[in-house]
């Protein structure tokens, strides 16, 4: 993507960048674009309503709704499949991720355990078990008062899904070579609230 005329600060700048990296907040209703620019080397700040031009380098096409242009990329990329893949499975995620870092380490097998059932129940993408356990490896343990919320949530799915959680949360135990109190309680937990 490139971009020509923009405003810093108030100061209308002349110039243009190439952006491969980019990512978009919201800011009341105005779209910030923070882009790695190739030329400056480092990530800078834009208001997208004071852009006045911008082009798709890919297709040569000039970009009329940044926002919207910004988003659908983000859809249609790995990231975002990962984003949608996490935010509609976030419970299961939230109680898987507990029990297997419950001795404070996700060991890679763990995390193809976890990436293949996700795989197994996405249906919003086509991500692979391995795009998904690398990045499971940056996802944050969820504390224990989301766990158990997340697991309340759980309890009211269909008896044979709640089973595939827990016998998915025995295999994730089972990687560990010795059991710790947190590991035996945390499954204990899960145990409890799922099986009928």
């Amino acid at each position: 993507m490139e971009i020509g005329q923009w405003q810093v600060d108030g100061t209308t700048l002349r110039g243009e960048i190439r952006v491969k990296r980019y990512r978009l907040s919201k800011q009341g209703d105005q779209a910030i674009l923070g882009a790695h620019c190739q030329l400056l080397k480092r990530y800078l700040d834009f208001n997208s309503q004071s852009l006045q031009r911008c082009l798709d380098l890919e297709s040569g096409q000039l970009i009329d709704d940044l926002p919207a242009f910004l988003e659908a990329s983000h859809a249609a990329s790995q990231q975002g499949q990962l984003d949608r893949l996490y935010q509609s499975h976030q419970d299961e995620l939230a109680v898987l991720l507990y029990v297997g870092r419950a001795d404070g380490v996700l060991q890679r097998r763990e995390k193809e355990l976890i990436a293949h059932y996700l795989v197994g129940r996405f249906t919003g993408g086509s991500l692979q078990v391995e795009e998904i356990a690398r990045d499971l490896a940056w996802k944050p343990v969820p504390n224990h008062d989301d766990f158990k919320l997340a697991t309340q949530r759980l309890a009211q799915l269909e008896a044979s899904l709640k089973k595939q959680i827990v016998q998915l949360c025995r295999q994730l135990i089972e990687v560990k070579e010795t059991l710790d109190g947190d590991e035996e309680a945390s499954i204990a937990e899960v145990i409890a609230l799922l099986q009928p």
